[in-house]
């Protein structure tokens, strides 16, 4: 078998694909070798299959939630490219760590989502940096969304979308 990338898959062909092979963190691994790459699914829903491949796999189109609810949260790897949703009746803090603790990616971007009452506030762990507008570092109610996107530089992250200071 050849290496190619990306791995393309209409609707219906993740099926007969996992029927005699595995899928396994972004590679087709099949008796006759090794196809490497980007994998991307088109048409049908690939929940469910893709939760199972791991952090860090990039699926076009697919990004799980981290439903949170308790008061306080700090960013984990598994978060990156993906959604928090945050819900809790009084005030939450969702804390961007520092990449000596958890080593994000360039580039990563993780979509905060506000899901109850209690106003979430993004603050930033010792020696991060969080940038944005008028310095705004809350979403600014329910049902509203942030983005966070990891600069080039670590520890450095861009903070837009639906928040206010």
């Amino acid at each position: 078998m050849t290496n190619r990338s990306p791995l393309v898959l209409a609707s219906g062909q993740l099926n007969e694909l996992l029927t005699s092979d595995t899928l396994v963190m972004g590679a087709f691994q099949g008796s006759a070798g090794t196809l490497s790459g980007q994998v991307i699914f088109t048409g049908g829903a690939a929940s469910g299959i893709v939760s199972n491949l791991g952090a860090g796999v990039p699926v076009q189109g697919y990004s799980p939630t981290n439903y949170q609810t308790g008061t306080t949260y700090t960013l984990a790897l598994t978060d990156s490219g993906g959604r928090v949703s945050l819900a809790n009746a009084s005030a939450i803090t969702l804390t961007v760590p520092a990449s000596g603790t958890i080593a994000f990616a360039a580039e990563t971007e993780i979509y905060i989502r506000q899901g109850g009452a209690g106003q979430v506030t993004i603050s930033p762990a010792g020696g991060v940096t969080i940038n944005s507008y008028l310095s705004a570092n809350k979403i600014a109610g329910q049902y509203a969304y942030a983005v966070l996107k990891l600069s080039s530089t670590a520890n450095t992250w861009d903070l837009f979308g639906n928040i206010t200071p």
